[in-house]
């Protein structure tokens, strides 16, 4: 059985899963999606389902594992709740088969990454300076010429995304190419 979208309980509105959704699409078949931070899985949800039938998704987080500080008010990204409602949203949306679950640091899991080239990387996870900064250096090498990167979160109070990406902009380690549903910084490599 599958649900809406939509009604999934999640941090991110319609129109971003659909973005997501849209370009998710675009992928080339035999590269991958990944994502860091994948919270209750309504954005995983969203990019299996625009995923071709040749894209694997990769839904990389780190929820309870020991060492885990992540937080933000009264959510609480790091209770084993938390990773069991991703897996209970993967069921309800039908995306089980199309997501591989890594539960891992984001940047560790970049460093160790031996899956198939990146052509799509969401960026949510750690919203710090260094940590989006520490997340795009371990993957970057993994990324195929033009994969599309985009960054959740970007602009408003979310200092650490903004800087981080504007700081890898300006090194020309990628091009901005849009800010999409008022705080998706959209880029390319």
């Amino acid at each position: 059985m599958t649900v809406n979208l939509d009604s999934l309980e999640g941090l991110i509105t319609a129109s971003v899963g659909e973005f997501l959704r849209l370009h998710a699409g675009r992928v080339a078949d035999g590269y991958a999606i990944v994502e860091l931070g994948s919270y209750k899985g309504k954005s995983t949800a969203y990019l299996a389902a625009g995923a071709s039938d040749g894209v694997q998704v990769y839904a990389v987080d780190a929820w309870d594992l020991p060492g885990n500080q992540a937080g933000w008010g009264a959510l609480r990204f790091t209770d084993c709740a938390t990773r069991e409602a991703f897996r209970q949203q993967l069921m309800l949306s039908g995306a089980r088969d199309k997501v591989t679950v890594i539960q891992e640091f984001t940047a560790a899991a970049g460093r160790e990454w031996s899956g198939p080239p990146v052509g799509m990387l969401y960026v949510d996870a750690d919203h710090s300076y260094d940590s989006v900064c520490a997340d795009f250096a371990a993957w970057a090498p993994h990324l195929t010429p033009g994969a599309l990167v985009v960054f959740d979160d970007y602009g408003g109070r979310n200092k650490g995304v903004t800087q981080a990406v504007n700081e890898l902009v300006s090194a020309d380690e990628l091009e901005f190419l849009r800010l999409a549903c008022g705080r998706l910084a959209v880029c390319a490599r």
